[in-house]
């Protein structure tokens, strides 16, 4: 009979060999990569360009010039896309962040030309119809509506506000005025100048070379123009903490953060085992502190967001209203725990097991993997960023750790933000 009472036996994990795409070019000019490795007839394409707000000379442009690519082409009505994708049993999605626009195609590989054909006439024979327009304006608008009666929803807005300033691309927030201001006018400029700039594609899945074929034929067409915008005067915010009050709220949302460094700067990989250690998984300190022991909270949460430019921190929770302050102290009292106590060996172990565990589980499938190239590829890092990621875990020591919260996470340069 299999003893319950005695765990199995751990093992340390050695190092990864993490897969990588292979490189093509469309066009000469287009770089293509494909990461063959599925094992089931699903491919993934994902169409990125530098078309995130980042690039928008009007608030708001960037997001409605993506989403009315769904909207309507030259010869296909709303009805009509969402028809095709339902028909084929795929997926198109668009995201646009602050530095990419991101067009997402998912179908199974049977289907890839009819889906591709969509995807072409959408990128390349969009119609920005005025009624499509007004229809996309009212229903962003009111979603506005809706989250701003959410804590969570505004103190984001607000803490990124705070962080880059209201006029920078990264605290810019999109907003009623702003949405009424667009017109066609400008959805038409933004697609000509910058939408499609810098197109890069990514394809994972179960790969032949005939679907390869396939989609250099179907997006050979896409411009190869690389247009950029400078680099806008960076914020000298000075720290601060506002509150903005809601007097129907029972409940209090909290963020705490402050700017970083890029990605490419050699204390990144250090600082994201700072940030585990804090509050990046459910042993976290912040979680035993204010979740397990003093029960302020379901859930709180600290976390690294990488930008092209910048990396910011941000610690969130939800509170009732009554220990929103102590909740705050608490977290200042953590954060002043790294920096003056060295971690024991003990929880370095399995902090570290936890973090290389969730890599792998992570980077299982095509998909995952080809997230993790991104991940890298779009900051203009290598293969090599992932075997320092492992090096870093290894070998970070507790005196680093206290070094990089002392030098990074000083309590005076934080800024806060409540809502509630």
């Amino acid at each position: 009979m299999l003893d319950r009472t005695t765990p199995p036996p751990s093992k340390t994990i050695g190092r990864f060999h993490l897969s990588w795409p292979q490189a093509y070019q469309v066009k000469e000019k287009l770089p293509l990569f494909v990461l063959d490795t599925g094992s089931q007839p699903v491919i993934k394409l994902e169409l990125i360009c530098d078309a995130g707000s980042w690039y928008e000379p009007h608030n708001g442009v960037a997001r409605f010039t993506a989403k009315m690519l769904r909207e309507c082409t030259q010869d296909k009505s709303a009805q009509d896309i969402a028809h095709h994708i339902d028909q084929y049993g795929a997926s198109v999605q668009i995201q646009v962040r602050p530095d990419t626009c991101t067009f997402t195609l998912t179908t199974l590989s049977k289907h890839l030309t009819p889906m591709l054909d969509l995807l072409a006439e959408l990128l390349l024979a969009p119609a920005f119809a005025e009624q499509r327009l007004e229809h996309l304006k009212h229903l962003t608008t009111q979603t506005l509506k809706v989250e701003a009666k959410k804590n969570s929803h505004v103190v984001r807005k607000k803490f990124k506000e705070l962080l880059f300033g209201e006029t920078h691309p990264y605290g810019r927030q999109l907003t009623e005025a702003a949405i009424a201001d667009i017109t066609t006018r400008h959805l038409k400029q933004y697609y000509k100048n910058q939408l499609l700039s810098n197109c890069r594609i990514l394809v994972s899945g179960r790969v032949t070379e005939q679907d390869l074929q396939t989609i250099t034929r179907h997006l050979q067409s896409l411009p190869t123009k690389a247009q950029g915008n400078p680099l806008p005067s960076w914020p000298t915010q000075a720290p601060d903490q506002i509150h903005w009050a809601k007097k129907e709220s029972l409940q209090t949302a909290i963020n705490m953060g402050n700017v970083l460094v890029t990605k490419e700067h050699p204390d990144y990989l250090p600082l994201l085992v700072v940030n585990e250690l804090l509050g990046g998984y459910f042993g976290s300190r912040l979680m035993r502190n204010i979740r397990e022991e003093k029960g302020y909270t379901y859930g709180i949460f600290s976390q690294i967001v990488p930008l092209r430019h910048t990396s910011y921190l941000l610690i969130a929770t939800e509170v009732i209203q009554a220990f929103a302050e102590a909740t705050c102290q608490e977290i200042e009292k953590e954060i002043k725990a790294l920096q003056t106590t060295p971690i024991t060996e003990e929880e370095l172990k399995t902090l570290q097991n936890y973090m290389l565990g969730s890599f792998l589980a992570e980077s299982n499938d095509p998909f995952s993997v080809m997230k993790k190239f991104k991940a890298a590829y779009l900051h203009g890092l290598t293969q090599a960023h992932y075997d320092q990621y492992y090096d870093t875990i290894m070998h970070i020591s507790a005196p680093q750790i206290m070094a990089l919260a002392n030098e990074y996470l000083s309590v005076s340069s934080l800024s806060q933000v409540t809502v509630g």
